[in-house]
């Protein structure tokens, strides 16, 4: 086809009608399950399998395809980070650098993983009172176990949840503080393949299959023989009938939950904040119709119409107390035990979903505690064992291949799998660690830096212009929201503290900013899965000693400089773009503005909008939807990939389509403010007006720029169009 013309009228068809399709694909928000493959993941457990099947490669020229092998430099962020981390240690370098590669080179110690095998797994089961489902069956002592122990562990030492989650939130009224949150758990299969099972069944029996498989490979380890109350014949039909207990646990937790919409927008009649004594006396309080272990009084409960209220919320009957007790003083000192915070009887604690709480107790009142058992623990294995044997590892791929599509791993031309895994969760936790020797590889200088923060401030204008034209907004509101407008703090780059080649007193800034955020972590020099619960169980204590800290406007400068991802720190008020950004394929030095201002120009609007989806913008005074959050719902509820049989969940997804519609808006009039008198060409494309290069630069394609006619797919008749301002 090379030299031939395209007609223009197949042209408009492929623009308008064929690239939809493509643009479609990408905003399917598919159910995203924890997977359990990232052994090393905190805030990403999807990381290895998304980074199985996408080559690890590289080495890739930053404006083009991968390279030839013999032509190959290292330039992406996986490549030099490895590069980086497989240095040996040196006396003068940070020792966060170092611990670092030492964590990094435990990772990648597969001969070592092998050798050390299954023990510390049976190890630290039997911390916990042990993993019923591996002893001979009636034989399981349940002494040893306690439920809230095991869940607040697997909070703290594997950054997940279970029953419910603990988290640490900011303070509704007053922001600069923060309340402990409890919520609904993250669940191991997503909610929805739960709810819509009919359509899943193979997920389901992938997960049992996979339960069935950790056992079988325990039971077969070496290692059991040091455990005497394990030792037994396989009984296969035994351990089959304990792992669909296990899923049926999950689905029933699943069935309890609500989706993300209902999370977020629908439980302001469900919400309770209270000090921690308080909350406790309704717990204390509780009861539930259909257990069968509980101590029945008549009673009657006398207090405060608030106590009374909420007592209503979440359907207590005071003439019945469960035997199964939360005393969340103990739950929560136990959590927060090594974040070094001190929680009192008056601290406050909020609950999002109080209904969620409620039947939550009633499910633990009738589960037998070995079912309660088997789940918990089976939740802590999944984030361990793929951080031990290849046998393992391969039974995960095996759950991955069902669930997510994904092919088995293999290494690449260039660099291998697990490389490139481990240097992703060492840059993860080690980061800010790594930032010097990533800023001496790249050669991004300080005037991109200066463009993307003058970008940014026109973008801001932008969006106060757009907001003044806003024709539904009162006078009230609008000035409101361009006071927020104009604190938002935007951090772009790195900090100029951070160069490798700054002063005395830069070098002696960055150690001491380093001591700082790495203050308490020590990975000890035990094995691999020693150093990864030290590194997890100091990640979620950072995240918990929040509830002590006062937040203040600005930038963190925590956030490793390659990281390809923007975001909108709520707390701080701040739009944080990592250099990562600054280069292709979103920002290219040299080339006519409208490709940048479609690229990183509409990163910037979309971050900086994540700012403004409440204030009366998206949700009404009563907590419904504005009539421009239903018109984008709409919008996207009509998306549909035949392929998966799937609509996108307009609602579910609001909270990004709101930021990526005012983004563009506002990137959009930010160019067309700057567009030069006469039109830029870019080489090579030089048919393309600047309204299409902005649109080439955004990835998608608009009705104007591309004359798509009306009734094709991206400028329907019959449909209403949005805009996040009017």
């Amino acid at each position: 086809m090379e030299g031939r013309r395209v007609p223009k009228s197949l042209f408009v068809l492929l623009t308008c009608g064929l690239l939809a399709f493509g643009a479609l694909v990408m905003l399917v928000r598919m159910p995203r399950p924890e997977d359990p493959t990232e052994e090393d993941s905190s805030d990403s457990p999807m990381l290895a399998a998304l980074t199985a099947n996408s080559p690890p490669g590289g080495r890739r020229n930053d404006k083009g395809p991968l390279l030839k092998e013999e032509d190959a430099v290292c330039r992406s962020k996986s490549c030099i980070e490895t590069d980086i981390l497989r240095e040996p240690a040196k006396p003068d370098d940070p020792f966060q650098l170092n611990q670092a590669k030492d964590f990094f080179k435990a990772c990648i110690s597969t001969g070592e993983l092998e050798k050390v095998g299954l023990k510390p797994v049976f190890q630290m089961l039997q911390l916990y009172g042990g993993w019923p489902i591996l002893s001979p069956p009636g034989t399981w002592n349940a002494t040893n176990f306690n439920w809230w122990r095991s869940m607040a562990d697997l909070k703290r030492m594997f950054g997940t949840s279970s029953i419910f989650d603990i988290v640490v939130n900011q303070h509704l009224s007053n922001p600069n503080f923060s309340t402990v949150h409890l919520q609904q758990p993250s669940l191991f299969l997503s909610r929805p393949y739960y709810i819509n099972k009919n359509n899943f069944p193979s997920y389901l029996t992938a997960f049992k299959e996979l339960i069935v498989n950790i056992v079988k490979e325990l039971k077969s380890s070496p290692a059991i023989s040091s455990f005497p109350n394990l030792s037994g014949p396989l009984n296969l039909k035994y351990i089959e009938a304990k792992a669909a207990e296990i899923v049926a646990f999950e689905e029933e937790i699943a069935k309890l939950s609500r989706d993300g919409v209902e999370t977020q927008y629908g439980l302001r009649n469900f919400t309770a904040t209270l000090t921690l004594n308080y909350l406790q006396a309704i717990f204390n309080n509780y009861t539930t119709p259909n257990s069968t272990n509980k101590v029945c009084k008549d009673h009657i409960i006398n207090g405060p119409m608030l106590f009374r209220k909420i007592l209503k919320i979440i359907m207590l009957k005071p003439s019945c107390i469960m035997d199964i007790k939360l005393e969340l003083k103990k739950l929560l000192d136990f959590t927060f035990r090594t974040a070094g915070t001190t929680i009192s009887e008056t601290q406050l604690v909020s609950m999002s979903d109080t209904n969620y709480m409620g039947n939550m107790f009633e499910l633990l009142s009738t589960t037998p505690v070995e079912v309660l058992a088997n789940y918990l623990h089976f939740r802590m294995l999944s984030w361990v064992v793929s951080g031990t044997t290849a046998a393992m590892r391969g039974h995960i791929h095996k759950y991955q291949r069902v669930v997510y599509g994904i092919t088995e791993p293999s290494p690449r031309s260039l660099y291998d799998f697990r490389d490139y895994v481990c240097a992703s969760s060492t840059e993860e936790k080690f980061g800010l660690a790594l930032t010097q020797p990533y800023l001496n590889r790249v050669k991004i200088g300080n005037d991109v830096v200066e463009k993307a923060a003058d970008m940014m401030e026109q973008v801001r204008k932008s969006f106060i212009q757009l907001l003044d034209s806003a024709k539904w907004m009162n006078s009230s509101l609008k000035g409101s929201l361009r006071k927020k407008a104009r604190t938002i703090t935007p951090c772009i780059g790195f900090a100029p503290w951070m160069s490798p080649n700054g002063s005395e007193f830069d070098r002696h800034t960055f150690q001491e900013h380093l001591n700082n955020h790495f203050a308490g972590l020590n990975i000890g020099n035990g094995g691999y899965l020693q150093k990864l619960w030290n590194v997890r169980a100091w990640l979620t204590d950072q995240k918990l000693k929040l509830l002590k800290e006062r937040f203040v406007p600005g930038c963190k400068w925590t956030t490793f400089p390659g990281q390809i991802g923007a975001f909108y720190d709520i707390r701080r008020q701040a739009v944080n773009v990592p250099l990562g950004l600054l280069q292709a394929p979103f920002f290219y030095d040299g080339v006519p503005i409208a490709v940048n201002y479609g690229g990183l120009g509409s990163i910037l609007g979309h971050e900086f909008t994540h700012g403004f989806t409440v204030y009366g913008w998206t949700e009404t005074t009563s907590g419904k939807f504005s009539p421009i959050s239903q018109c984008l719902i709409d919008q996207y509820n009509r998306f549909k990939v035949p392929e998966a049989n799937l609509h996108i969940h307009g609602a579910l997804t609001l909270d990004e389509n709101f930021p990526d519609n005012g983004g563009l808006l506002e990137a959009y009039k930010t160019f067309k403010t700057f567009a030069p008198k006469t039109p830029q060409k870019l080489p090579g494309m030089t048919k393309f007006s600047q309204e299409q290069l902005f649109f080439i630069g955004f990835a998608n394609e608009f009705v104007d720029a591309w004359n798509c006619p009306v009734g094709s797919p991206m400028n329907p008749q019959k449909y209403k169009k949005c805009s996040a301002f009017n």
